[in-house]
């Protein structure tokens, strides 16, 4: 079977791929975060099961959280991690896939300076 072309859609992404984990039991989470991509800084979204960060937008769906953050140019404090319960639940309050975080998340896709660093 061939897999979903996700591309520009990584909000959708992540909760399918977490949808797909949820039924394997353990804790599943979304994450939206910002991605250094020098000198802009892109928002992402993914899910993360166990040690594992799951991106059904990328080449390699399925790699060490890790290794991703580092890849990536993910930090912790520039993203929310939800669990799925909450997510689910965000979204039906809000009508969406967010992001939710309208504070970390207020400039956008894009931006060219750093979300932390807002003036």
């Amino acid at each position: 079977m061939a897999r979903k072309n996700y591309k520009g859609r990584c909000l959708e992404a992540a909760f399918d791929a977490a949808c797909s984990l949820a039924v394997d039991g353990g804790q599943v989470f979304i994450v939206h975060g910002w991605r250094d991509c020098s000198p802009t800084w892109l928002f992402h979204a993914w899910c993360e099961f166990q040690d594992q960060a799951i991106d059904l937008t990328a080449q390699e769906a399925q790699i060490s959280r890790k290794v991703y953050y580092r890849e990536m140019g993910i930090t912790e404090e520039r993203l929310r991690r939800y669990p799925l319960s909450e997510y689910a639940r965000l979204m039906t309050e809000k009508g969406d896939y967010g992001p939710f975080d309208k504070m970390l998340f207020s400039m956008g896709n894009v931006s060219l300076q750093d979300p932390l660093k807002k003036e």
